[in-house]
């Protein structure tokens, strides 16, 4: 219930603006759910005991995170 939430307030935002930010919030978001179907068949692939295949699972979260996190950083200092 809260993804669907967050997911329509983000589309709710994202049509205040021209129909391009639109396009790429539905493309991101079809993007993230099926890279994350994708992990979890690679993590379940790994190890077939399930407590070590979700450790696996969120441990790829996490660096994904991460590497979202230092993009964001780095960001600001790459535009010109």
């Amino acid at each position: 219930m809260a993804s669907g939430v967050y997911q329509n307030s983000i589309y709710g935002l994202a049509a205040l603006f021209p129909m391009i930010y639109t396009n790429g919030v539905v493309i991101g978001s079809n993007i993230s759910g099926t890279l994350t179907s994708f992990i979890n068949l690679i993590s379940i692939a790994i190890s077939p005991n399930p407590q070590i295949a979700a450790s696996i699972y969120f441990a790829i979260a996490f660096f994904l995170l991460l590497i979202c996190l230092l993009s964001y950083l780095f960001l600001p200092s790459n535009v010109s």
